[in-house]
């Protein structure tokens, strides 16, 4: 995996990128796409010919049409299937975070940005990084949350999965606003995103639970 992100490591790149709303990809997660808008199907065309790599971003809400997010995450296409019905259903492995520095000129009718990985050499250690952090605390407000959002989860299988990947998976299925995925992004390390993970769901319940209490008096 590092061989085929090498580049992009040591020095600003031009990168396609998929822009989508409310869509999160971390380094070490792995993110399922249906793809199937002509312009984006050349997208994968042309980066399965190449070193496999894909920049995933997210549109900036409330701002001008086309306007990005600064921070998006590479994704290596590590599984592709054409369907019958020609679609592309490809699962994207995230590596590390990178920023946008200014937009380049688009290829088959897709976007391309350069970037830079300056600021998140670290990321490419994910697996490594421990997260010293206490779970116990959150699994009872995640059920709660769950609950909530009509989530069927099995909690024993949250209790017994990595730390660091289970932040990451959570980051990424939960049903965030786009702005709060954007914030779990870009923090700055684990613990940071275990904080707002944590605050997310803590706002979440108590609104939930606020308005319940309106409906009931």
């Amino acid at each position: 995996m590092y061989r085929m992100i090498k580049k992009f490591l040591e020095k600003e790149e031009v990168l396609p990128v998929f822009p989508l709303s409310g869509t999160l990809l971390l380094p070490g997660g792995y993110l399922p796409l249906n793809i199937f808008e002509p312009r984006y199907m050349n997208m994968v065309d042309d980066a399965l010919k190449a070193d496999r790599v894909i920049g995933m971003v997210q549109p900036c809400a409330k701002k001008d049409k086309g306007e990005l997010y600064k921070t998006g995450c590479l994704g290596r296409i590590t599984s592709f299937h054409e369907t019958e019905d020609n679609r592309y259903l490809v699962t994207l492995t995230g590596t590390t975070r990178f920023d946008i520095i200014k937009e380049a000129k688009p290829k088959n009718g897709y976007r391309m940005m350069r970037i830079t990985t300056a600021c998140y050499t670290h990321d490419i250690q994910h697996e490594e990084q421990p997260v010293d952090i206490n779970w116990g605390c959150i699994l009872a407000k995640l059920e709660s949350y769950f609950a909530m959002k009509g989530i069927d989860c099995d909690m024993t299988i949250l209790e017994h999965t990595p730390k660091a990947k289970l932040l990451s998976v959570l980051s990424m299925v939960c049903p965030f606003e786009a702005s709060e995925k954007q914030a779990l992004l870009e923090a700055e390390n684990c613990k940071e995103r275990f904080d707002l993970f944590t605050k997310i769901i803590d706002i979440a319940t108590q609104c939930s639970q606020d308005e319940k209490k309106k409906v009931e008096h």
